[in-house]
C-alpha cells in the first residue's frame, strides 16, 4: 500500500462542478481507495492504495463522474514527487499565498514558456522544473494575465498555492508508508 496525493481540476469552482468533500471521501473509500482524507474544498485529496497512479486516477475520474455528473482532470503524485516538488520551489522567502505551483499533466515542450514571458508584469517571476511550474504573482493570481496563459502554453495544469501544498503534504505525511 502506498499513500498518494490526488489533485482534482476544476471541481467547486462553479455550479455545475459543485462537490462535497464528505460524499466525495465516502465515494471513494466505496469505490476501493483507503484512508481518503481531503484539505479544503477544492479537490486536494490523500488517499491510501495498492494501486498504480493512473488506476487511481481512473477510479477518482470514474467516482466524480458518477456521483457528482461530471469527469474532472485528475493528477496523482507519490509523496515523493509532492516532497521536491515543493523544496524545489524557487521562491521560499516569497508570501506562500502568492506562489503557486502548477502540476502540469506532460512534461511542456521547449520554449512553451515564450508565450508566458510576452505577458509577464515586472513583478511577476517564474520558473518551470520538470512538470512542475513555479508563479510568484505578489499582486495576486486573479490579476496576473500570465495565470491566465499557462494552460494554453504549457498544457492540462492544476494549481495551488505553497501552503495548499504544504498543507496537503503534511497529511499526507502521516499516512506515507
Amino acid at each position: 500500500m502506498s499513500t498518494w496525493i490526488v489533485w482534482l481540476r476544476g471541481i467547486n469552482v462553479g455550479k455545475e462542478r459543485s462537490v462535497g468533500m464528505k460524499a466525495l471521501r465516502e465515494a471513494l473509500q466505496a469505490a476501493g481507495l483507503d484512508d481518503v482524507r481531503s484539505h479544503i474544498q477544492s479537490g486536494n485529496l490523500v488517499v491510501v492504495s495498492k494501486g498504480r497512479r493512473a488506476e487511481i486516477a481512473e477510479v477518482v475520474a470514474d467516482t466524480v463522474e458518477r456521483e457528482f455528473g461530471f469527469r474532472p482532470a485528475v493528477m496523482v503524485h507519490s509523496v515523493a514527487e509532492v516532497r521536491k516538488a515543493l523544496a524545489n520551489d524557487p521562491y521560499p522567502d516569497a508570501d506562500r499565498r502568492r506562489v503557486q505551483l502548477y502540476f502540469l499533466e506532460k512534461s511542456p515542450s521547449a520554449g512553451s514558456t515564450k508565450p508566458l514571458e510576452d505577458v509577464q508584469v515586472a513583478s511577476e517571476q517564474f520558473e518551470l522544473i520538470g512538470r512542475v511550474f513555479y508563479l510568484h504573482a505578489p499582486e495576486g493570481i486573479g490579476r496576473s494575465k500570465l495565470a491566465a496563459k499557462v494552460e494554453r502554453a504549457l498544457g492540462v495544469a492544476t494549481a495551488r498555492n505553497a501552503n495548499t501544498v504544504a498543507a496537503v503534504l503534511a497529511l499526507a505525511s502521516v499516512k506515507d508508508r
